[in-house]
């Protein structure tokens, strides 16, 4: 029975692929002990007192912002009324002119209900 002899430069590229690899596991398996710890010592330090306050601090840009677009929504549609209801001297604008308002009203009473109903 003869052996037959590797290949020098083959069996290192093998022995380098298998310790590339462990190489890999063994930073996989470190990064989730690390990502556990951090987990738990998460779950243990913050209580729901103040998890709560962290989302409130959390969310305060969120809420400034849509208390701006409520600031800006309201001068926008009373300008723009106003400014249909300057274009009134033309023939048939009060007609589109009530229309407008019609819509606005309708459309207003429309999100109420939802904003109640929802």
């Amino acid at each position: 029975m003869s052996t037959v002899p590797q290949d020098p430069e083959k069996e290192t590229e093998n022995q380098r692929l298998i310790t590339e690899e462990a190489s890999i596991h063994a930073s996989r398996r470190r990064w989730t002990r690390h990502l556990g710890a951090v987990g738990r010592w998460t779950r243990s330090t913050f209580s729901w007192r103040t998890r709560a306050s962290l989302i409130a601090v959390l969310s305060l840009p969120g809420e400034l912002f849509l208390r701006m677009l409520k600031m800006l929504i309201l001068p926008l549609i009373i300008f723009s009324l106003i400014g249909r209801a300057g274009l009134a001297r033309h023939e048939g604008s009060w007609d589109l002119g009530w229309r407008t308002v019609a819509y606005y009203l309708t459309t207003t009473v429309v999100a109420a209900v939802l904003g109640l109903v929802w």
